[in-house]
């Protein structure tokens, strides 16, 4: 089989599965086989299962495996398969990710959404390894999780290039200036930032191996010295939504601050913004201006009171003339290595 996959390239991996030797095959079985038939689960008989679990996870999903098979043959046969040690989800995940990054070869320039979400799991006897989420006071229970989701120019999920999880330590109360001085203590390695940076790391590494162009692209929460220096490193393009009133590299002896310096920038164009009512925001048609510049910022590690310098690209898109009172304008201002200039 794996000789007839390395020469035949050319041909779906699905035509050598022996199940689905001589009859046709459906849609979402190829789809099984391609995310995860190159699986490296120590058998091929287990990877062979496994295609056979997603196939029908597929067919019929669901959030419980006893949802989504309704004979108990195939019930034990899944329990058996997940609750096996050498079922190793990382290898699950490495095999989905290798497979997104395969499909993203095809296209000029892949968007990659990385974003953190929670992941709400009950656990009544509080054995089962899951970690706080939200709030103490809220008392859930769960898991992190930070996700990168190849995207198509035009938008279309292609698949999920990595994906990183973790189990959030309950910890006491804290107040801000506490959680504060525990950030400036601590290495990115030993914050939640490690999970980013490695979501960030894969997927460059698998985009790379395909000799596929990435564009990555979050949200402010994205904004700290460690993950804008990993997107600078990556190889592929990024944008980040600003977050923080960064200070720029000294020109003189006066400190000088993004939002001033862009407040100075030439405008680049302007458009017209349809914005939708919601609570708090009345709908109106926003005139937003754009402006552009090229410029270094200095990100400082404070633990260690060092300085990172970044050349990046900042485009500044806000309201004007169009706010009714008592609203805040809209405002983004992003952060890039890739290149601008127009308002196209």
């Amino acid at each position: 089989i794996a000789l007839c996959g390395s020469v035949c390239d050319e041909f779906p991996r699905v035509w050598f599965r022996p199940a689905l030797m001589n009859r046709q095959h459906t849609e979402v079985e190829v789809w099984a086989e391609e995310q995860f038939g190159s699986a490296e689960l120590g058998d091929a008989r287990r990877t062979a299962r496994l295609v056979r679990i997603a196939t029908r996870a597929a067919e019929n999903p669901s959030g419980r495996l006893s949802d989504v098979f309704a004979s108990s043959r195939e019930l034990d046969a899944a329990y058996d398969f997940v609750e096996r040690e050498n079922t190793s989800v990382v290898r699950l995940e490495n095999a989905v990710g290798r497979a997104t990054a395969s499909q993203c070869a095809a296209q000029p320039r892949v968007r990659v959404a990385v974003d953190g979400s929670s992941v709400s799991l009950h656990d009544g006897t509080n054995e089962k390894g899951f970690g706080r989420i939200g709030t103490n006071a809220a008392g859930a229970r769960g898991l992190k999780v930070i996700s990168a989701l190849a995207m198509g120019a035009d938008g279309v999920p292609i698949g999920l290039l990595a994906q990183s999880w973790w189990a959030r330590p309950d910890a006491p109360s804290r107040t801000v200036t506490q959680k504060r001085g525990d950030a400036r203590r601590k290495t990115p390695d030993e914050k939640e930032t490690r999970y980013w940076l490695q979501t960030i790391e894969l997927s460059a590494e698998r985009l790379k191996a395909t000799d596929a162009l990435g564009w990555f692209q979050l949200d402010r929460e994205a904004d700290a010295w460690p993950t804008l220096l990993a997107l600078s490193q990556s190889g592929h393009w990024f944008t980040v939504r600003s977050s923080w009133d960064r200070l720029l590299a000294a020109t003189g002896r006066d400190k000088q601050y993004l939002r001033a310096h862009m407040g100075a920038a030439p405008a680049m164009g302007s458009y017209e913004l349809e914005v939708p009512a919601r609570p708090g925001r009345q709908a109106r048609t926003a005139h937003m201006v754009m402006r552009g510049a090229e410029v270094t910022l200095l990100l400082r590690d404070k633990r260690s009171d060092r300085d990172h310098p970044l050349r990046v690209r900042v485009v500044w898109t806000h309201e004007k003339g169009t706010t009714p009172r008592g609203e805040k304008p809209l405002d983004w201002m992003l952060l890039t290595n890739a290149p601008i200039g127009s308002d196209d």
